[in-house]
């Protein structure tokens, strides 16, 4: 088995939960998101999936567009858990993740972004383009 037919069998969701939905799915697919976050590049992601994968796995070049879906899918995730986080500290977190991992939508040089809880404990996200 190839690096990326091991990713296209096993990382089967962008998830930060083992539960999703009724649905329980591998921890890999835990570590895997994570690295998403924590990398840089798919270079930078091929180095942490040789890390996780099992011994004997062939290396192989992951798909462009494997690689970018699965970026794509965890933006749509974190932009979804900044729009409904009640929680002005981790709607932060979400928003500094965000900036760093998706610099075209959500970059502070190319807009303002501000994120505070009110009195009423409404959360409030302003966005001022620049």
């Amino acid at each position: 088995m190839t690096r990326s037919e091991w990713l296209a069998k096993n990382f089967t969701h962008v998830t930060f939960d083992e539960c999703v939905g009724n649905l329980r799915v591998p921890k890999i697919n835990v570590d895997l998101t994570y690295g998403l976050i924590s990398t840089e590049s798919k270079e930078e992601f091929s180095k942490l999936v040789f890390h996780l994968m099992p011994s004997g796995t062939v290396v192989d070049e992951i798909p462009d567009e494997f690689y970018e879906g699965k970026i794509l899918l965890l933006r749509n995730m974190l932009t979804k858990m900044l729009m409904e986080e009640p929680n002005h500290k981790m709607a932060d977190r979400y928003l500094n993740i965000l900036e760093r991992r998706d610099k075209n939508h959500w970059s502070k040089e190319s807009k303002q972004l501000k994120v505070e809880q009110k009195e009423d404990k409404n959360l409030s996200i302003t966005f001022d383009i620049v």
